[in-house]
């Protein structure tokens, strides 16, 4: 069970296996929603390294902007979760698939990783991050981007590549950064 409570947002840690990225009109869309309304949804981290598991744009824009920082003030809501790393990014890939799109190179990456430490079963992750075994596949041999014409396929409802809005006929992808911010 998951324990809330306030906490600074600089005392969470970003989580090296993130595989989520909000784009720079979305982030600003985020950034005026805390100044009207707060944080409505609370970040949640694994209790073991205050880890961030969902909320990685809430808890940087209550530390990096002043506008949201002075609308939410000094502290915000955080449930605590006991998990292990491999639970931490299964549930961190379930509660964003859920809200849209995942950077599929952070996703492989972070696949890579629960595959490597043989913490989880391959098709218990299929089955929990909802990806066929071609997509599993690549996403563990990290080709994804290689072996996918990006406007030609046809990706599962849950995942895309990131695709910024610049032209409507021309989509192009936008990289996340290399630092996480």
């Amino acid at each position: 069970m998951a324990e809330s409570t306030q906490m600074n947002p600089g005392d969470l840690a970003l989580a090296p296996w993130r595989t989520t990225y909000t784009l720079s009109p979305d982030l600003a869309v985020l950034a005026r929603s805390m100044c009207r309304h707060g944080i409505l949804s609370p970040i949640v981290a694994r209790r073991q390294g205050l880890t961030i598991i969902d909320g990685h744009e809430r808890c940087l824009l209550s530390m990096n902007n002043q506008q949201v920082r002075e609308a939410v003030g000094a502290t915000v809501p955080v449930s605590l979760v006991d998990c292990t790393e491999a639970e931490a990014i299964i549930l961190h890939v379930q509660m964003n698939r859920g809200r849209g799109s995942v950077v599929s190179k952070k996703l492989s990456s972070a696949i890579r990783r629960l595959t490597s430490s043989g913490s989880a079963n391959e098709n218990d992750l299929m089955l929990a991050l909802n990806l066929s075994a071609d997509e599993f596949d690549l996403l563990v041999d990290g080709t994804i981007i290689k072996h996918r014409a990006i406007k030609d396929h046809l990706y599962s409802r849950a995942w895309v590549p990131i695709e910024s809005s610049a032209k409507v006929d021309e989509p192009a992808i936008e990289a996340p950064p290399n630092d996480d911010r």
